[in-house]
């Protein structure tokens, strides 16, 4: 008896290797697809589509009216630690950042009115005002820099100025 559920759980697995193999090949990825209807069959995406070629940085500063204040850079996270490869949490705080960001400044048409109630742009605020809670200040404000190597030569520009807003 135990023979056989060895047997027929190789089986399943071998099969589900298969179809996870046979997935990323054109002639059988629509029947695939079509027949998994559980979706036990996983995507694997390794490398994007199409690989980001902006570097975005993001900035808040806090100040009042009579007296200005310095730009200061928030941190995409730490570095990678050597087993960032199997255990790497952080990378989605990273991901969630920089995603935002692009959001944002992929917007160019729409009115900075519009901007103000957006969720990037509400989320990029709600980081900054936790960023800055113990800071002595009015208000806050964030900006987003860019860095395009292949164009730019690496230099940065500054691609969103926000509202200056009442730091809560």
């Amino acid at each position: 008896m135990n023979d056989y559920m060895a047997l027929v759980l190789a089986g399943m697995l071998g099969c589900w290797f298969l179809f996870s193999v046979l997935k990323y090949f054109p002639f059988a990825q629509d029947w695939i697809i079509a027949k998994d209807g559980l979706q036990l069959v996983p995507t694997w995406n390794f490398f994007a589509p199409e690989p980001n070629k902006t570097d975005y940085y993001l900035y808040y500063r806090v100040f009042s009216e009579h007296s200005d204040s310095y730009w200061r850079s928030v941190s995409f996270g730490q570095g990678r630690k050597w087993y960032a490869f199997l255990w790497n949490p952080n990378r989605r705080d990273r991901k969630s950042l920089f995603d935002l960001c692009q959001m944002l400044v992929s917007r160019p048409s729409t009115e900075q009115d519009e901007l103000v109630y957006s969720m990037p742009y509400l989320l990029l605020l709600n980081h900054v005002n936790h960023l800055c809670a113990n800071d002595i200040g009015e208000y806050v404000q964030f900006a987003i820099g860019r860095i395009v190597p292949i164009e730019d030569d690496g230099q940065l520009s500054i691609a969103f100025i926000s509202n200056s807003h009442l730091l809560t």
